[in-house]
């Protein structure tokens, strides 16, 4: 019998009374600040037909670097 990948995942990550378990994955570092500059260019194309999305691109990642380069 062929099982599938998500099967044959959850078979493989039991815990002691074989119920499926689900691996905690945190979120990296200051995550919300930058999805915070992100949603600031996603909320500008979606209201803003003539926004420069390059523009607004090249902010959002500078600011996601700005971010980053802060965390220890």
């Amino acid at each position: 019998m062929r099982h599938s990948r998500l099967q044959t995942e959850l078979t493989l990550s039991c815990n002691a009374s074989g119920m499926p378990t689900i691996p905690v994955k945190l979120e990296p570092p200051n995550a919300q600040q930058i999805y915070a500059a992100l949603d600031v260019a996603m909320q500008k194309v979606l209201t803003d037909k003539n926004a420069d999305i390059d523009k607004l691109l090249t902010d959002a990642e500078t600011q996601a670097n700005s971010i980053l380069a802060g965390v220890k």
